[in-house]
């Protein structure tokens, strides 16, 4: 086949980024050739026969602050298939265009992509089929204020007057209708651009028979991981903001949730159903536009209190219709075994001496001990009997046994008294049997969630070679 090429692309008018990047800087490629025309024949007849109609009146915020009326025709096909999707990343990190890519993510330090959604959807217009003028999907990015991922759009039939008139993908100034610039779809052309800039598709011209007016363009979209720090419980605000640190200083765009001793009594529904972070995950993932794009999360869970909180935003997610899909997880000073809160019954007392070490007063030290057995004996009460599996169970039956396919990255140490080395290793031997690729450190000498605090160049180290690994 003939080796993908950049294209001449159009100059793009003024305001046509959301966020009012420089013109310079905006990710925005037309690329040719990267499909032959056997392969764009195959996907529409292999997709055609499950068209169905997409048809929408929508009221739009436009950019300049008015609601207006955004009217959406076509039939859409979709399609699963990682093995093409993975061909076309291939093709298109191969190509002049990937340089563009790679500037994007330096520039929105989102990471590197790990690749184009395999959910493929072809978009068939005819007639009168239209797509009015819209950002993609919103990508809300609390540290920058801006989208993170990028359209693939690639045609599958000749426009200009060969198949079908009209149906360029038009690139819009929102203050000046009338100012914009098109790209004419090619057979096997791809356009790559940033979901903030306001384009649309514009009508066809039918010249002579309608029949033969038909324009097939098939849409999918760059994934880039996110990284959800999930917090120990009662942790301070700082200590899980320098995970988050982390994470962002490796490239990944993160989102945090905190957790409270409150969780080990509320069923799991309860559990961060209004929380700031998965309604910031759902608007990520949300479907404008009749979009399918998947959300990638990484879930660094951090103690018993970060994997009941992951158990719960997962629940949550998945219950709203969220499309996202976990390529690893990280765990920090966790799990616990399969046994539950009964393997604490033995090591109770020496817990409490690591958790009121640092209280000088006896006194005092007597009254937190003695809350905190009244606090045990209430958690005890609560999952009892018909009331069980407690959450620590339901974390190893789902995180560790259910989840056995995604790869797992262990940290734990010797010296933790809290979840010890012996628990951690119990459900990574569980999670071996069950076939998860993994890695594991024992870092020995370090307390309970200290372990970045005590060893950061291992520990960041250890990280990065385990995305690597599992997360290319």
């Amino acid at each position: 086949m003939v080796e993908p090429t950049l294209a001449e692309k159009p100059t793009l008018p003024t305001n046509v980024h959301r966020y009012g990047c420089v013109k310079d800087d905006i990710m925005f490629e037309v690329l040719d050739s990267v499909l032959t025309e056997a392969e764009c024949r195959a996907l529409i007849n292999r997709m055609s026969p499950a068209l169905k109609s997409v048809s929408g009146a929508l009221s739009r915020l436009h950019p300049l602050g008015e609601q207006r009326a955004s009217k959406t025709e076509y039939c859409l096909s979709v399609m699963e298939n990682k093995r093409f999707a993975d061909v076309i990343w291939q093709r298109l990190m191969d190509s002049e265009a990937f340089a563009s890519i790679y500037k994007y993510t330096q520039r929105e330090g989102c990471g590197m992509p790990l690749g184009l959604a395999p959910r493929l959807r072809l978009l068939r217009y005819e007639g009168s089929d239209r797509f009015d003028a819209h950002y993609d999907r919103i990508v809300p990015d609390e540290a920058t204020g801006s989208e993170s991922l990028i359209t693939v759009l690639i045609y599958l039939n000749d426009g200009g007057g060969v198949d079908f008139s009209g149906g360029e993908t038009l690139y819009i100034n929102p203050e000046n209708m009338a100012e914009s610039v098109g790209v004419v779809p090619q057979r096997g052309r791809v356009v790559l651009f940033e979901h903030c800039l306001y384009h649309s598709g514009s009508p066809l011209q039918h010249i002579d028979d309608s029949a033969n007016q038909r324009k097939y363009v098939m849409r999918t979209d760059i994934l880039v991981p996110l990284v959800l720090v999930c917090g120990w419980m009662h942790a301070p605000s700082r200590g899980v903001a320098k995970y988050a640190n982390l994470f962002q200083r490796l490239g990944y765009r993160t989102e945090v949730v905190e957790s409270h001793v409150g969780h080990l009594f509320m069923p799991p529904a309860w559990i961060h159903a209004k929380s700031p972070t998965v309604a910031a995950l759902e608007s990520a993932a949300s479907i404008a536009n009749n979009d399918d794009t998947e959300l990638v999360i990484i879930p660094h869970l951090i103690s018993g209190g970060g994997c009941i909180s992951w158990y719960c935003v997962e629940r949550h997610l998945r219950q709203r219709g969220v499309r996202f899909f976990v390529p690893a997880m990280i765990f920090d000073s966790s799990p616990n075994s399969g046994k539950g809160f009964d393997v604490f019954e033995g090591s109770f007392d020496k817990i409490l001496d690591d958790f009121t070490s640092t209280t000088t007063s006896p006194v005092k030290r007597w009254i937190a001990r003695t809350v905190l057995k009244a606090g045990w004996a209430a958690v005890m009460l609560r999952w009892s009997g018909r009331f069980g599996p407690d959450p620590l169970q339901r974390n190893f039956a789902k995180l560790i046994i259910a989840d056995a396919a995604i790869p797992k990255l262990f940290l734990y140490s010797s010296n933790d008294v809290i979840i010890t080395a012996p628990e951690v290793e119990e459900a990574i031997a569980a999670a071996a049997a069950g076939g998860t690729p993994l890695d594991q450190v024992n870092f020995h000498t370090s307390l309970h969630v200290s372990h970045y605090l005590d060893y950061p160049e291992v520990y960041e180290q250890s990280i990065v070679n385990f995305l690597t690994k599992y997360v290319p």
